[in-house]
Formats: C-alpha cells, structure tokens, sequence
C-alpha cells in the first residue's frame, strides 16, 4: 500500500520511521512552519490515499480548503478518538464532511484519511504522437518508455509496447 503523505507536523517520530522503512513515501510538514496551501495542494493532486494528523479545531477549515482546490467530490474518512471508547469513523464526501463538521466540531484526536484523485483516462493517439517524437529525437526505447510513464502515466508494458511499434514505424 502506497501512503501519500502523512501530516504528523511535531509528533510521531518512530512512526514516520517505520513507515519509511517500510517503504512507504512519508513526508512530513509543520504547520507552524510550512506552508498549509502548498501541503493541502499536494495533498488534492495525489494519485494515492493520504492520511493526515490534524487539529479538531483546523478540520473544518482543512475541508474547505481541500473542497476550494477541487477536492470536494473525493471520498474520504474522518476519524476521531482511534482505539478510545468514543471512537468514531464518518464516510463521504470532502463536501459533506466538510459541512457537517462545520456544524459539529469534532473533539480529541482526528485522523483524515483521502482517496488518491483519479487519474485521467490518456488518449492512445496522444501517447502514440509523443511517443513518436521522442523516437525521432533519438531516444532509446527505455527513454521512451521512462518518459511516456513520467509525464502521460501510461502502463510501463502498454508504453513499452508504443515504443516498439513507434520505433518500428
């Protein structure tokens, strides 16, 4: 399992190094240091599930930032008070969580979990075209195939198998 980014901000040191050596790509912020925009950026564009630490007080405002930068249809969990007696897990929307804790703050610790964005669909024809131009500036096969994954996110075998063809065109 791929974990975007843990926000731990000042605790949770010997988890971030488990993670981490787990092999997980962790990285951490500090509120009171980093900026909250750029993280909560980052946070909306990646393709896998994120999970981040935040303060009861902040949750609301993190939602309405998330659902501000196009996040408001990614399904999420807000979880609170994880292996205490008043546990509590909701589902849904950036949006309707985001509405709900407007009107409930939540108390004690909260965890919210956020389902990686979909990655769009790539057009065959424009995977061929780029794969096509990168041949005629005389890549290798391998550069082709590294660069179609990089930039359109194709599937390394699919992308291998453009550049075959491309290269035997």
């Amino acid at each position: 399992m791929q974990l975007g980014m843990i926000g731990l901000g000042r605790m949770g040191g010997n988890m971030t190094k488990r993670l981490e050596q787990g092999g997980h790509d962790v990285r951490t912020y500090d509120p009171g240091v980093d900026s909250t925009a750029s993280t909560l950026a980052e946070l909306a564009s990646l393709p896998h599930t994120a999970i981040v630490y935040e303060a009861p007080t902040r949750l609301a405002e993190t939602l309405t930032e998330l659902e501000a930068l196009g996040a408001g249809e990614r399904k999420i969990a807000v979880a609170r008070e994880m292996t205490k007696q008043y546990e509590e897990v909701r589902r849904g929307t950036v949006s309707t969580l985001r509405a709900y804790y407007e009107n409930t703050p939540p108390r004690g610790e909260v965890v919210i979990v956020i389902a990686g964005a979909e990655v769009p669909a790539v057009n065959e024809s424009d995977v061929r075209a780029r794969a096509r131009a990168l041949v005629a500036e005389g890549r290798s096969a391998r550069d082709v195939v590294a660069q179609l994954v990089a930039e359109l996110g194709v599937a390394r075998n699919r992308a291998y198998e453009i550049a075959q063809e491309e290269a035997n065109a």
